[in-house]
């Protein structure tokens, strides 16, 4: 990733959450992934909306998520 808040926040989240997702979820995550870390930045930091991270239960899962 391009920053250490990504890093960090991601990181700790696959750990804590990867193995109890099935295939549709380790696929939602892997497409949250891909996005670049300014859109999951804004996204999760500043609480702005982007059409481009789908809602499902692992963006709300990240959402929640408190390092």
């Amino acid at each position: 990733r391009g920053s250490k808040e990504m890093d960090l926040l991601l990181g700790n989240f696959v750990k804590k959450y990867i193995d109890s997702f099935n295939l549709d979820e380790l696929k939602d995550l892997v497409r949250i992934i891909y996005m670049e870390d300014e859109i999951i930045y804004r996204w999760y930091y500043e609480k702005k909306e982007n059409k481009l991270i789908a809602k499902n239960k692992v963006s709300k899962m990240l959402k929640l998520f408190k390092l």
